[in-house]
């Protein structure tokens, strides 16, 4: 995945090895991945630790009912949640 800020590429997310390695939770490493990719680069790119107030909070991910659920910080009490994407079979 490329990243890209005011149209330069910035950053290149490299998430196929991730998922090529393969094993249950591949698609969630990926995903965090990339959260942590484009949360790296909003981060530098504002100087602040988005998405939180006075510190990074890092990301997870889980698969769940046939959903990919993704959030930055707990889990239960995300700092910013993101809504489910369907994975398809």
């Amino acid at each position: 995945m490329a990243i890209k800020v005011n149209g330069d590429l910035s950053r290149l997310s490299l998430v196929a090895p991730v998922l090529d390695s393969g094993g249950e939770d591949a698609v969630e490493r990926a995903v965090v991945q990339v959260l942590s990719d484009v949360q790296d680069e909003i981060a530098e790119e504002s100087r602040t630790p988005w998405p939180g107030q006075t510190t990074m909070p890092i990301s997870g991910a889980t698969v769940r009912d046939g959903e990919i659920h993704a959030w930055f910080g707990d889990e239960r009490a995300p700092t910013l949640g993101l809504l489910p994407i369907a994975l398809d079979a």
